[in-house]
C-alpha cells in the first residue's frame, strides 16, 4: 500500500469546485464534502485467510440552496460532467423543497483540524497477526467458528468547502478488526455474536484484545441456553457492549431532534440531577479512535461534559439545530466516555441476588419517555451472586431514564473498543420475562 494518493489541497479543491458548479447551476449557496479513502484488509474465517486486498473510495456529497430550501446529491468520483449533473440534481431538489429558516451555512473561518501522521501499514505483519490469531483460536477454542472476519488499515482525507469560503480538511488513519463468531460442537450450537475494535495503533494480537477474549469466552459458555425460571423484577448488569444501547438512547433524548419535537424527558432539566452522582457521560472525541475530526459543517469535534456526576450539564446540539432552536451549538456528535466506578465486576456479580448479565439488547427504539422493551441476546442469568446459565427466550423491559437514577454499581474495569469507553453498570427495577 503506497502513501495516500491525494494531497489535502486536492480534496479541498474538489469540494470548492463542486460548490462553484452548484452556484453556476443557479444555487444561492452551496456546500460540498469530499472523501478519498484507501483500505488494506485481510479477510479470514475459522481456518485461513480468505482474501487480501486494497480498496479505494472517492465520494463527493453536494448540497445546494435556493434561499432557505435545500437539496442534496452524492456521486462516486469527481469527473466534471458528473459533478455538473449532481449540482443540477441538488439544485432541482432544493427548488422542490420546503423553506426552512434554519437552512443557513456558517460563514466564519473554521479552526484547523489536526491530521494523523502519514504512515503505511506493514501488510506482511498484518497477515501474520491474522494467521497467528487463527492458530491460537483453533488451539484454545476448538468449538468456536469464525465467519466474515477482517483486520484492516483504513485511511482517508476528508475535505469540506462552502460558498462563504469556509474550508476544512483532515487525514485520519485507523486500524480496525471485526469478528463474527458462533459456537458449535457435534450436537450443539450457539447463536452468532460479534465484536469490532477500532484503534489508533496496530494490534499486536487479535486474540488478546479484551473485547475479543470476552466474546470468545462468552460464546463457548453459551451452549445449552435456557429461559429464566420465572418472570421477575430485578437487576440488569449492562456490559460495555450493551451499555452502548442505553447510552445511545439517552444521547438521542439529549439531541437537537428530540428537543425540537419536545420528545424528551430532559427538556427543562439542564442543571438538574438526572442520574446517580457516581455516573458521568463525557463526550471525549480525542480518546475515541472512531471519532471524526470535524462535523458536517467543518466544526471541530471537541470535548463536552454532557452529564457530570449525575447532573445534566449540556445538550448535544449541532449547527442546524442550534439555528432551529435558537440555542448555542454544543456538539452534534456522540463519542462517549463513561468513567469507571470503584467496584470490581466480580463483586457486582457476587452482590446480585437475581438478575441478568446483558450481553446485547435487541429491540426497537425507546419511546419519547425512554421506555424500552426487547430481547436479551448473548446474556446470562445471575442468581445468588453467581452466573447460573446462558439465557434463551428472554425479554427485558424498563425505562432508561429511571435506570440512570437506579444505578447502584459501576465497575472498576472498562473496555475501550474505539467506539466508546464503557464500564459494566448495574441498575435495578428492570422486568425480566420469558417471551
Amino acid at each position: 500500500m503506497t502513501a495516500l494518493a491525494i494531497d489535502p489541497a486536492v480534496g479541498v479543491e474538489v469540494a470548492a469546485d463542486a460548490v462553484a458548479r452548484a452556484l453556476k447551476a443557479g444555487a444561492s449557496a452551496a456546500k460540498a464534502s469530499h472523501t478519498y479513502s484507501e483500505r488494506f484488509e485481510v479477510n479470514f474465517d475459522t481456518h485461513d485467510v480468505t482474501l487480501v486486498r486494497t480498496t479505494v473510495g472517492d465520494t463527493l456529497s453536494l448540497t445546494a440552496y435556493d434561499g432557505t430550501k435545500k437539496g442534496s446529491a452524492e456521486i462516486t468520483g469527481r469527473a466534471h460532467d458528473a459533478v455538473d449533473a449532481a449540482a443540477a440534481q441538488a439544485f432541482d431538489a432544493a427548488r422542490a423543497g420546503e423553506p426552512d429558516s434554519a437552512n443557513v451555512l456558517p460563514a466564519d473561518v473554521a479552526d484547523a483540524a489536526s491530521s494523523d501522521s502519514e504512515h503505511e501499514p506493514d501488510r506482511d505483519t498484518m497477515v501474520d497477526i491474522v494467521l497467528q490469531h487463527i492458530a491460537t483460536t483453533q488451539e484454545q477454542y476448538p468449538n468456536l467458528r469464525q465467519e466474515s472476519s477482517t483486520y484492516s488499515f483504513n485511511c482517508s482525507w476528508a475535505s469540506y468547502a462552502n460558498s462563504f469560503g469556509r474550508v476544512q480538511h483532515a487525514r485520519q488513519a485507523r486500524y480496525v478488526t471485526s469478528l463474527m463468531v458462533s459456537g458449535k460442537d457435534d450436537t450443539r450450537a450457539t447463536s452468532f455474536n460479534s465484536t469490532a475494535q477500532v484503534a489508533f495503533d496496530a494490534f499486536g494480537s487479535l486474540t488478546d484484545l479484551p473485547a475479543v477474549r470476552r466474546l470468545f469466552d462468552d460464546t463457548v459458555a453459551s451452549f445449552d441456553a435456557r429461559p429464566i425460571p420465572a418472570t421477575f423484577v430485578g437487576d440488569v448488569i449492562f456490559t460495555p457492549e450493551s451499555l452502548g444501547t442505553w447510552i445511545g438512547a439517552v444521547a438521542g433524548a439529549l439531541g437537537g431532534m428530540a428537543l425540537l419535537r419536545k420528545a424528551s424527558p430532559y427538556l427543562e432539566r439542564r442543571g438538574e440531577a438526572i442520574a446517580v452522582p457516581q455516573f458521568s457521560l463525557l463526550h471525549r472525541p480525542g480518546q475515541i479512535a472512531s471519532a471524526g475530526k470535524f462535523d458536517g459543517e467543518g466544526f471541530l469535534n471537541e470535548d463536552l461534559d454532557v452529564i457530570r456526576e449525575g447532573v445534566l450539564n449540556d445538550f448535544l446540539i449541532g449547527w442546524y439545530f442550534s439555528q432551529k432552536l435558537g440555542r448555542p451549538m454544543t456538539s452534534g456528535q456522540a463519542n462517549f466516555v463513561v468513567p469507571a466506578g470503584d467496584t470490581p465486576l466480580e463483586d457486582i456479580i457476587a452482590n446480585t441476588a437475581q438478575g441478568i448479565l446483558l450481553g446485547r439488547f435487541s429491540g426497537g427504539a425507546p419511546n419519547q419517555n425512554l421506555d424500552f422493551s426487547g430481547v436479551a441476546k448473548n446474556s446470562f442469568y445471575v442468581e445468588n451472586g453467581k452466573i447460573s446459565h446462558p439465557l434463551a427466550e428472554t425479554m427485558i423491559a424498563g425505562n432508561f431514564a429511571s435506570a440512570l437514577e437506579s444505578i447502584h454499581s459501576i465497575s472498576r474495569e472498562t473496555i475501550d473498543r474505539g467506539f466508546g469507553i464503557y464500564p459494566w453498570i448495574a441498575t435495578n427495577g428492570i422486568t425480566v420475562s420469558t417471551k
